[in-house]
């Protein structure tokens, strides 16, 4: 696939410099500009005698076409004007390769890179959440901040009238965030349905009320009268940006610890402090009288504990960091979901993505685009065909026993008894067959890693993608210097489960395609080497050690539970052994969900934003009762 040809990237300012922030007080400071740190700036920020503001470490690039129109994704990974460029360790189970890590370094985050996919996940996976000790954090408390996020818009042109989610009240909120179903779907979708549907899977309609199984549409965050990407910059601030006084943006400022009072027992947060990346020498800090907040994402979120001194001793010793606060939590529990596709070379005259690569025919797709009718052709599509299910859907009854034995064979040294409990509840879900643990994507264009698509052919690739995955990873800081990366280690088939579940999911998506009428559109397929055939599980399982990519939903590094199970967040986000410091991001989740977790983040920065108003309005309550002035 070709992308549209389009200007450099530029940037514009928020209104707010260095010298508006640095020795100034502020109630919240929130570290990241992201999904979540977004969300929860402008929802505390919603009373005018809140002060707040954010540092964010990337720059605000409104009206950019890389990230505004929804084909270019992807087409900025690796570039460091929208990209922290970040790579895992080697790993020792995938043939030593460090596998690339994309993260946004804009504002926005990575809500400005992603996939735009919007989904949640299964009630089941919440429940066992709040089971561990988070209550408030179950299915029934989570969907009103799934909906309050939302602002949904039905379905024009589905391959399937029976793939919407038709459940309104489960659905929309009318919330900041535009979702839309996808404008453009290539012809073979329709077919890639039929033929699961002929495997036994079924449609279902109501895919965002806690039950996700079966074959759905996906919405996308992508705004159905604009066809652009919705995301937390441009929908959550970029309206308020001009209005509201008492919320100050900094693009450019990269957070490098936190500020902690000297109280030996237990430190409170009273600031950040930060550089500029255009004087990355010169130290500044900002302070907070209410609460530092840290949105900075699964990979930076525990960079920052760490470099303040809050960790596992051995990991600060390591870095040269005098511990302030013991919590070994922090940094561990890492899970990520992974994928690997199979492309498949379609008959001549069949429409996909790669018909872009005509530049005549991508021509006439932007036009079609950037005009003012509701069509938006293929440049306003997205990945939007799924499928979730269970192993049982597509593993024989010995490769079920032998998952098995190898979920139970996975190694637990070191981990907490929190991780233990999580792996024994994800274990239970997979037995009583309840929670997808397989997803399967349709693709409509080449979209395989391993070698490049043939100039004057086009094709579809059925990606697929890990949904529980039972090895666990860290990420620890390797110096005290901020801006070196982090040591990010997920240790990729340490549980030898995965490799057999994504390998034989892989192999699986050659049956799928056997099925009429997908396979009369088929010419072949060319990746992985077509060579490979079922008999041969050994070469799928070299296919995916050798090509899977990170699905971008890294989580668990500040897991929330209770500390003496190696939580590292209470379930008010309160960063245990520390006052005022909150973490809202991914890092939270404690376990993985069967959805892709955009939509879950959004909900973590609004719910966070809930519990410090409430906790806000207690305070001011109990001032009143005792009868001191709310000035006092």
């Amino acid at each position: 696939m070709a992308p549209p040809a389009v200007p450099p990237p530029s940037s514009r300012s928020t209104g707010t410099s260095a010298n508006d922030i640095d020795g100034q007080t502020f109630d919240y400071v929130i570290v990241g500009g992201g999904t979540a740190g977004l969300a929860a700036a402008v929802r505390l920020s919603e009373d005018p005698s809140v002060s707040v503001t954010v540092l964010e470490a990337g720059l605000w690039r409104p009206e950019d076409p890389k990230i505004d129109y929804p084909i270019m994704m992807a087409q900025v990974f690796g570039d460091k004007n929208y990209d922290w460029c970040i790579k895992t360790v080697p790993q020792t189970n995938a043939n030593d390769r460090q596998v690339d890590w994309p993260r946004g370094k804009v504002l926005g985050g990575s809500s400005a890179l992603n996939f735009m996919v919007f989904q949640r996940g299964h009630k089941r996976e919440f429940d066992d959440i709040e089971s561990i000790g988070n209550p408030g954090w179950g299915w029934d408390a989570m969907l009103p901040f799934y909906k309050k996020t939302v602002n949904h818009a039905a379905p024009v042109h589905l391959p399937d009238p029976h793939l919407a989610y038709l459940d309104d009240d489960a659905a929309n909120g009318g919330g900041p965030i535009n979702t839309s179903f996808s404008c453009w779907y290539a012809e073979p979708h329709k077919f890639w349905i039929q033929a699961l549907q002929k495997l036994g899977l079924q449609a279902n309609k109501s895919s965002q009320a806690g039950a996700n199984a079966g074959l759905w549409a996906s919405s996308g965050s992508i705004d159905a009268n604009t066809g652009k990407r919705s995301y937390a910059a441009n929908s959550y601030y970029a309206p308020v940006a001009s209005s509201r006084t008492n919320l100050k943006v900094l693009c450019g400022a990269l957070a490098t610890r936190i500020t902690l009072s000297d109280d030996a027992e237990e430190p409170t947060a009273e600031g950040v402090d930060f550089v500029m990346e255009d004087a990355p020498t010169k130290r500044l800090t900002v302070r907070a009288s209410k609460e530092v907040i840290l949105s900075a994402g699964t990979i930076k979120t525990p960079q920052l504990l760490e470099l303040s001194g809050i960790g596992r001793k051995e990991v600060l010793e390591k870095a040269g960091i005098k511990q302030r606060v013991d919590l070994p939590g922090v940094g561990e529990n890492l899970s990520e979901h992974i994928y690997l596709g199979c492309a498949y070379e379609v008959q001549d005259g069949t429409v996909t993505w790669d018909k872009m690569r005509d530049a005549e025919f991508a021509a006439q797709q932007m036009q079609l685009y950037t005009g003012k009718g509701p069509d938006k052709g293929l440049i306003g599509s997205f990945v939007s065909g799924f499928a979730y299910f269970n192993l049982q859907n597509y593993l024989s009854p010995e490769d079920q026993k032998l998952v098995h034995q190898q979920i139970d064979e996975t190694d637990q040294t070191g981990w907490s008894s929190g991780m233990k409990e999580l792996h024994a509840l994800q274990k239970k879900r997979y037995d009583d067959q309840t929670v997808p643990a397989m997803e399967q994507m349709f693709a409509p264009g080449f979209f395989a890693h391993s070698g490049p698509p043939k100039e004057d052919k086009s094709y579809f690739t059925l990606l697929s993608a890990l949904q529980h995955p039972w090895s666990r990873g860290s990420i620890h800081v390797k110096s005290d210097d901020p801006f070196a990366h982090p040591d990010i280690d997920p240790r990729y088939f340490s549980s030898k489960a995965d490799l057999t579940i994504l390998s034989k999911a892989l192999a699986w998506n050659d049956k799928v395609v056997s099925q009429d009428p997908l396979k009369e559109v088929v010419n072949v397929r060319q990746e992985p080497n077509p060579e490979l055939v079922n008999e041969k599980h050994e070469d799928w399982e070299n296919a995916v050690k050798g090509s899977f990519q990170t699905t971008y939903h890294h989580l668990g590094t500040a897991s929330m539970m209770p500390r003496e199970k190696g939580g590292v967040v209470s379930p008010s986000l309160q960063v245990y052994g520390v006052k005022k410091l909150r973490v809202a991001d991914a890092s939270i989740l404690p376990c993985q969900l069967s959805a892709h977790i955009q939509a879950t983040v959004y909900a973590i920065g609004e719910k966070l934003a809930d519990i410090l108003k409430k906790e806000q309005s207690s305070d001011v309550q109990k001032l009143d009762i005792a009868g001191i002035s709310i000035s006092a």
